[in-house]
């Protein structure tokens, strides 16, 4: 199975922390303790502060068309390889192709399984939050595709 790239993630929550403390200083250097309205104010644009680092991270993704190619281990021992290609468009998933390249018969079972309910589960979500976990029952092909989403996130990113 391909390691995971964690860099939207760190590059997210960096940007989050970075505009907290932001918004912590702004507070810090215009308080006034004396002020009830004057705190409710700081508190509100310390929350606007957070949600927009949280809008720019969700926002930088590209719009197109990304191919990702995996491996992951099956109990046997042996190697099974899927791919999928997704279409984001204002990071949506708005279409995918998922390829079922099983070369046994259990995992041909488990990715029969897997293959049908994919789009359902993906399509129309936000890449940031698209996951699955257990999908028809296929564990490892579940784990192998949200490498394959981490995966397009990174390829997403970089353009």
């Amino acid at each position: 199975m391909e390691e995971s790239n964690n860099t939207p993630k760190l590059v997210g929550g960096l940007l989050i922390s970075a505009a907290v403390i932001a918004g912590i200083l702004f507070l810090v250097l215009n308080s006034d303790s004396d002020s009830l309205t004057q705190e409710d104010t700081q508190t509100a644009e310390v929350s606007q502060v957070e949600e927009s680092a949280t809008a720019a991270v969700a926002a930088e993704f590209t719009d197109g068309t990304f191919t990702s190619n995996s491996t992951y281990r099956v109990p046997n021992g042996d190697e099974e390889a899927i791919s999928v290609e997704i279409v984001l468009a204002n990071n949506e998933i708005v279409s995918l192709e998922f390829d079922v390249q099983a070369t046994n018969s259990t995992s041909e079972q488990w990715q029969g399984r897997f293959s049908p309910l994919i789009e359902d589960a993906v399509v129309g979500e936000d890449l940031e939050e698209a996951d699955v976990s257990r999908l028809g029952g296929a564990s490892l092909t579940s784990a192998a595709f949200n490498d394959l989403l981490d995966d397009v996130r990174a390829q997403a990113l970089a353009q």
